[in-house]
């Protein structure tokens, strides 16, 4: 909305309430100045497959089973290989038929390992699991 003031000749003009304004910039320049960001380049950054870490190396007592005494391992595309170093003989192995776990998850059609200390691993076909055994 224009106000009015007066001239020096006498005659009144339009005067912007936004030539008075006091300039407010919260973050400084960082929101003031135009970002040219390449969207194109930032897609394709986002849908870039993660580097494979290589492997990783847990033990059979690293593992926290659930009141079952089982433990669901889940596909993580951040490594390609997980060693797991046993202590306990493999007692039996398969796919699992229809199994929901104590804390929920459906395994029907997972892979299992039963083990000696009675723990049962289920893990899905995106893991490369190398079972190592260690010297008793």
């Amino acid at each position: 909305m224009a106000t009015k003031s007066d001239k020096s000749d006498g005659t009144v003009a339009a005067q912007d309430p936004a030539d008075d304004a006091i300039e407010f910039a919260p973050f400084g320049d960082l929101f003031e100045t135009d970002l040219d960001i390449d969207w194109d380049s930032f897609g394709e950054f986002a849908a870039a497959e993660p580097d494979p870490a290589g492997e990783v190396e847990l033990a059979l007592s690293d593992l926290i089973s659930d009141d079952n005494n089982e433990v669901v391992l889940t596909s993580d595309p951040s490594f390609e290989t997980l060693k797991l170093t046993v202590d306990s003989e493999v007692l039996s192995s398969g796919i699992a038929a229809d199994h929901v776990t104590a804390g929920g998850q459906d395994v029907t059609g997972y892979h299992y390992l039963s083990f000696e200390s009675g723990l049962t691993l289920y893990y899905g076909d995106g893991i490369d699991l190398q079972i190592h055994s260690t010297d008793i």
